[in-house]
């Protein structure tokens, strides 16, 4: 599916693409497409018995020896002996039988109660469905809190804003429009009428058709790029080496032993079972049951603190971790930005940049984003006063501008015009420094831009404001008067960490 070129099809194509309309697909279609191309997951889901279970629970190389042993007892008629050291391994495996198993059904019946579910129109009526059974061909309708069940394109929209955090890492939501299309992205994420699977609604609602579902979605690559194949616990490996170790001494020492007792005594039999018994001797009985018996008990312990232990093997990782990776956005960070900086051209702290901020984001009427969010709840907490300004007009954020303007009055008609620093610039001839506008110079340009990389740098967003003291008109306005603009500082905010991750990272560095 090349994603690029199936946004530039327009409505018709897309239907006769897709052979679907505007009733969407019939029940009856959308069960045969689902058949065909499988169920609609991202990753390989595969039910497991309690007999795979019991079988992993005896790949264990101590067990493994402590049964051959039992069989060669047994071979000897040391009944007993074979007995005792049957009901041993056979209980350690059993511990972790219990243990695994009961993990596992509990995660599954944990997955039934939270299966999502989605919102399709099929046969011309909307209906909600578990999101395994989208189809390819599925019309699917979009609104704030909606999580994007498959890839989609959009049919119809309507200040429809995504996050797409959980491929890009970043919290401010990214508008999407049916009326647009891919041009020269370079990143799939860029293309502004293409939802991607595991995306939310932040805002707005659309309607769109599934392009590809389950493994063949962008998610669903992403998932079988990611090496699937689970790496030998720390406490595996140790294991293992401990047991390769008892192996070649219990060989050697028993063979050693087998040769000199028998050429001493001359009963190859005798010396047999003797050999035997070193072997057995040798090979800790006990240490698979023990093992097994203190890791249930720290994973009871660890279920006590509400954390779910689903290999208890890996309590040993958790025991031996020497580095923490963790993502950023909404784990160690509030994800939601805050207003930190409001600097003029020169870099100071400017009460003017922030009262144009504050007033661009409040009276505006389009949607209001993270960055609108975080000036308005910056200005009315400081109680930046705007009681002397009003409203005239606006032209709101749109996806190509990159930019929200409106038109205030006071004394005099001002336009304040917001946006990334990049298309503020391309609008802008002059600066505002030290209270006089002065003509933008190469090295004025040099100077902003040093300064939004000193603030980006810190991890903050920064955007750019200009002002102009000229309006045509009602009616007359538009996109075409953003030009010949005044450039008058930059505004910069940060998603702040949680107030518990300093505490959080320190007890971790104390754990070393």
């Amino acid at each position: 599916m090349n994603y690029f070129e199936f946004s530039k099809k327009n409505r018709d194509e897309i239907f006769k693409i897709l052979k679907t309309d505007d009733n969407g697909l019939s029940n009856d279609e959308a069960k045969k497409r689902v058949i065909r191309d499988g169920l609609n997951l991202s990753t390989d889901v595969k039910k497991k018995s309690a007999l795979y279970f019991i079988l992993q629970s005896f790949k264990d190389k101590f067990i493994m020896i402590l049964l051959v042993l039992a069989v060669i007892d047994y071979i000897t008629s040391d009944y007993i002996g074979t007995g005792i050291i049957i009901c041993l391994g056979i209980a350690s495996a059993m511990l972790r039988f219990v243990q695994d198993y009961s993990t596992y059904r509990f995660n599954e019946r944990l997955k039934e109660k939270i299966k999502p579910r989605t919102n399709v129109i099929r046969n011309g009526v909307q209906k909600e469905i578990y999101q395994e059974k989208v189809a390819i061909g599925d019309m699917i309708t979009l609104d704030a809190g909606t999580v994007v069940p498959a890839d989609v394109i959009l049919i119809d929209s309507k200040d429809l804003f995504i996050n797409q955090s959980v491929f890009t890492g970043e919290s401010v939501p990214i508008e999407k429009s049916f009326d647009k299309h891919s041009e020269n992205e370079d990143q799939i994420f860029n293309i502004p009428n293409i939802c991607l699977m595991g995306t939310n609604v932040v805002s707005g609602d659309g309607t769109g058709i599934v392009i590809t579902t389950g493994k063949n979605t962008y998610m669903g690559k992403m998932n079988k790029e990611v090496d699937s194949k689970r790496e030998p616990t720390n406490f595996e490996k140790g294991m293992n080496n401990i047991s390769n170790m008892l192996i070649r001494y219990m060989v050697v020492i028993s063979v050693a032993v087998f040769v000199i007792y028998g050429f001493i005594r001359k009963d190859l039999n005798e010396a047999l079972l003797f050999a035997l018994s070193v072997a057995v001797g040798i090979t800790p009985s006990m240490l698979p049951m023990i093992v097994n018996v203190n890791l249930t008990r720290g994973s009871k312990n660890l279920a006590k603190k509400k954390t779910l232990v689903k290999n208890i093997q890996s309590i040993q990782n958790i025991g031996s971790m020497d580095i923490l990776c963790t993502d950023k956005t909404g784990t160690l960070t509030k994800n939601n930005i805050e207003l930190q900086k409001y600097i003029n051209v020169l870099g100071n702290e400017d009460e003017y940049v922030l009262k144009c901020a504050y007033l661009n984001s409040l009276l505006g009427t389009g949607y209001k984003n993270l960055v609108d969010k975080a000036v308005i709840a910056y200005g009315k907490s400081h109680r930046v006063g705007i009681d002397e300004y009003k409203k005239i007009d606006e032209i709101p954020f749109d996806y190509m501008r990159k930019r929200a303007s409106i038109v205030v009055k006071n004394s005099d008609y001002t336009m304040i015009t917001k946006g990334a620093l990049e298309e503020i610039l391309k609008i802008t001839t002059t600066a505002l420094i030290d209270g006089k506008v002065v003509p933008i110079t190469e090295q004025i340009v040099e100077s902003i831009n040093s300064k939004a990389n000193e603030l980006a740098n810190m991890g903050m967003q920064v955007i750019s404001l200009a002002i102009k003291h000229e309006y045509e008109g009602v009616g007359k306005f538009n996109k075409d008067d953003e030009c010949n603009m005044t450039i008058i500082g930059l505004i910069a905010f940060l998603d702040p960490p949680k107030k518990e991750a300093k505490d959080t990272i320190e007890k971790l560095k104390k754990l070393g």
